[in-house]
């Protein structure tokens, strides 16, 4: 399961932070030690800050699903009718 944090820096941005875990931890502070490198928080490939610099750390919503833009609109019934009309039947259904 991937795991998104939000982290809120001292110098007032922000930064998400994932990790894949087996499941959620309990509190967000709890995965920040998957990203402690050299005793400092890795926001980044090449960057760290200090854990001092941390104000808040929580949870991120994930993102909502959506469907592709040309299927809104689309129902069973739509789909149903093309296949009658544009599929053939392989032999052996026949």
């Amino acid at each position: 399961m991937l795991v998104t944090i939000l982290v809120s820096l001292a110098d007032g941005t922000e930064r998400l932070l994932s990790a894949e875990v087996a499941e959620a931890p309990p509190a967000p502070e709890d995965l920040l030690e998957r990203f402690e490198r050299n005793g400092r928080l890795a926001v980044g490939d090449r960057e760290d800050v200090s854990f001092d610099d941390v104000l808040r750390v929580e949870f991120a919503a994930p993102d909502a699903q959506t469907s592709p833009p040309w299927f809104a609109g689309l129902h069973d019934e739509d789909v149903a009718s093309a296949m009658e009309s544009r599929f053939e039947k392989p032999p052996y259904e026949e």
